[in-house]
């Protein structure tokens, strides 16, 4: 009779699975990862904190919008690396779980942008010119009178 009980709590458990393993990577390796071809950075917070500032490149994706439709507007290739984050990390883990479960395959979640030491974008303007707050840039990014600015081929 225990063994059958037992049984039961195991099939209950199964019922309400936990969603695809995410990998959670440090600031520091989602750095490094972002300098592959093959990258999406999604920024998961809403329109405004986005328009406050935000990790150079990144996509938006409000948490709470996404689905299958928007996740193949911000992110086509589902076999890409795509790295989440949102402010503290609450967010990018539960954006990652939906990711994930719409069958990306290489979500990485690193957590809050309040925990990046990285470079980011100030929205100054109306026309989303940014200032840089931290001059650890990506490559192919440089500084010019506070404003970044593509480097051209040489």
């Amino acid at each position: 009779m225990g063994a059958l009980a037992l049984a039961g709590c195991a099939a209950d458990a199964g019922e309400g699975e936990a969603a695809p393993d995410v990998q959670v990577v440090t600031a520091a390796e989602a750095h490094d990862l972002m300098t592959s071809d093959r990258v999406v950075v999604l920024d998961v917070r809403t329109q405004q904190e986005y328009d406050a500032s935000h990790i150079v490149n990144a996509r938006l994706l409000p948490h709470d919008a996404i689905d299958a439709e928007s996740a193949a507007a911000a992110a086509p290739d589902k076999d890409a690396l795509v790295l989440v984050y949102c402010r503290t990390g609450v967010r990018s883990a539960e954006a990652s779980a939906k990711l994930a479960e719409l069958g990306y395959t290489q979500v990485r979640d690193f957590g809050g942008i309040e925990s990046w030491p990285y470079a980011t974008v100030d929205a100054e303007d109306g026309e989303g010119a940014g200032t840089v707050i931290n001059d650890d840039l990506p490559v192919g990014v440089k500084v010019v009178c506070g404003k970044t600015k593509p480097v051209p081929d040489a």
